[in-house]
């Protein structure tokens, strides 16, 4: 599964017909992509956006996927966000985030990253701050 900006999911598309195109891709987005979720399982991977995870979240919990990268992982700056809760509640095998934004704002949003990736590893959040 990856989640990134509306704005990238075309990149990604190309990406992965450029880098990988024996996969097959299918992006979750848009008025009918409620129909998406029935034909999911065949493909290799799903791309959709932070937005749709959380409207979406009942079916993506349905599922365990083999990995989560989230694209533009500053969007989980803020640990309370409605994005941020939802994706901490997807299962998978492993989890990356990519972000080209150093942490801007305070360490908040470094443990916020890391509390979607690696849960607990920085402690909680109050003695992480401390």
């Amino acid at each position: 599964l990856v989640v990134c900006p509306k704005s990238l999911i075309a990149n990604w598309e190309r990406e992965f017909e450029r880098f990988a195109p024996e996969l097959k891709v299918l992006a979750v987005h848009g008025a009918g992509r409620h129909e998406s979720f029935e034909r999911i399982a065949g493909y290799d991977a799903v791309i959709t956006t932070y937005q749709l995870v959380v409207r979406d979240l009942a079916q993506h919990r349905q599922r365990t996927y083999s990995a989560i990268v989230l694209d533009e992982a500053s969007q989980l700056r803020n640990p309370d966000t409605e994005a941020a809760k939802a994706l901490r509640t997807l299962k998978a095998e492993c989890r990356f985030a990519l972000t080209g934004t150093p942490v801007e704002n305070s360490v908040r949003d470094l443990w916020s990253i890391y509390h979607f990736l690696l849960p607990g590893y920085l402690g909680g959040r109050d003695s992480f701050k401390d």
